[in-house]
């Protein structure tokens, strides 16, 4: 018995080390798919504890322009201005987006070009979910950085595209899982995409923060 457990502690830095590098390499081949993409639609549910269950969201990026449609809010940026919409305040928050700010939805962009630099990575193994088997990876923050946070990312292990994504938002003591429905690549965009048009909402309170 001690030399089976001599043995297994003797195994067990390398089996670490060999998840490490499979977590990693699934971090990196969903990356490297999202950056080939000249622009991409990303729909999903959102879930968050006892606030709110299956919202539906969308999420459209080209660059470093995207918009993000979820919950209250539609977020959008043109690469210059970031444009805030709150439907319940019917206000926009116009702001210069800060790169440095690293809260999940500060920088949509990030949210499914994960950076081997910003987490490590471990690959947890197979698990079941939504009666498919999907490759479960965890996330741990390499730097103490604002809004970063743990991360358990789930994809499919033949495209190796995301298919859940839990986020630890330690502010809010809650976990936000984000259920990918359908991700359509290289969409062809209007500019007005990513602006904010007063016009198409009425009475909307304008708040210049830049």
């Amino acid at each position: 018995m001690k030399k089976i457990i001599l043995t297994l502690l003797l195994l067990l830095p390398a089996l670490l080390l060999r998840a490490d590098e499979r977590g990693e390499a699934v971090l990196r081949k969903m990356a490297a798919a999202f950056q080939s993409y000249t622009s991409y639609r990303v729909d999903f549910t959102a879930t968050m504890g006892g606030e709110f269950a299956g919202l539906p969201g969308e999420l459209i990026v080209s660059g470093s322009n995207y918009y993000l449609d979820v919950y209250d809010s539609e977020i959008f940026f043109d690469g210059t201005t970031g444009y805030t919409y709150s439907e319940s305040n019917n206000e926009v928050i116009l702001e210069t987006p800060d790169p440095d700010d690293y809260r999940l939805f500060a920088n949509p962009t990030r949210i499914f070009q994960l950076y081997e630099q910003d987490y490590s990575a471990t690959f947890r193994g197979r698990a079941p979910l939504n009666e498919k088997t999907v490759d479960e990876v965890g996330l741990t923050p390499r730097a103490s950085r604002s809004g970063l946070g743990n991360l358990t990312l789930y994809t499919d292990p033949t495209s190796g595209m995301p298919v859940r994504m839990v986020y630890r938002l330690e502010e809010y003591g809650a976990d936000l899982v984000l259920d990918i429905q359908q991700i359509t690549p290289n969409i062809t965009l209007d500019a007005k995409t990513f602006s904010f048009d007063p016009e198409q909402y009425p009475d909307v309170e304008v708040i210049d923060f830049r």
